[in-house]
């Protein structure tokens, strides 16, 4: 019995490097693995950061909805594979497709062209906790993550703007 089990257990650790392949990712695993790659470009706005800007924006002519967003940014982190070669965007768009949206309620899902666009929020109680925009097409992949603590009125009045903190 016991000779079974060390077996079975020498299998699986076999085959667990196959795993990631299939597994879903994360957006967290998504921004580190490609951050890496060559080409891309990363930028991380954290905490700290978030802070000197909320100060700097006291001085900025910004509206109620903006003003109010900014406030509740806490960082951004945006990936963009533009420079990357053609194999790392179709990895990334494969990845893409495999990511684990289970946290996250589909705000917006627009497809068009060979461009696709998806706009994910993770929620709590009444507050936006992340807003996850992913787009792609077959020259450019990004991928964009804003932890913040707003309501959601403020971010569909700043999506649907266009031309607000938040046009990516």
């Amino acid at each position: 019995m016991m000779k079974r089990l060390m077996k079975c257990l020498a299998l699986a650790l076999l085959l667990l490097p196959g795993v990631p392949a299939t597994a879903q990712t994360s957006v967290k695993g998504l921004m580190k693995t490609y951050s890496k790659m060559e080409g891309a470009e990363y930028t991380h706005l954290s905490k700290m950061v978030m802070a000197m800007v909320k100060a700097m924006a006291k001085g900025e002519k910004l509206d109620k909805t903006e003003r109010s967003v900014v406030k509740a940014l806490r960082s951004i982190r945006v990936l963009n594979l533009e420079e990357c070669s053609e194999q790392v965007k179709q990895q990334f768009r494969e990845d893409a497709k495999q990511l684990n949206t289970s946290m996250y309620e589909r705000l917006i899902e627009h497809r068009e062209e060979g461009e696709e666009t998806t706009i994910l929020v993770r929620m709590r109680g009444e507050k936006v906790k992340e807003l996850v925009v992913l787009t792609y097409d077959w020259g450019d992949c990004q991928l964009v993550s804003l932890k913040c603590n707003a309501r959601m009125d403020d971010i569909k009045q700043l999506l649907e703007s266009g031309d607000g903190v938040l046009n990516i």
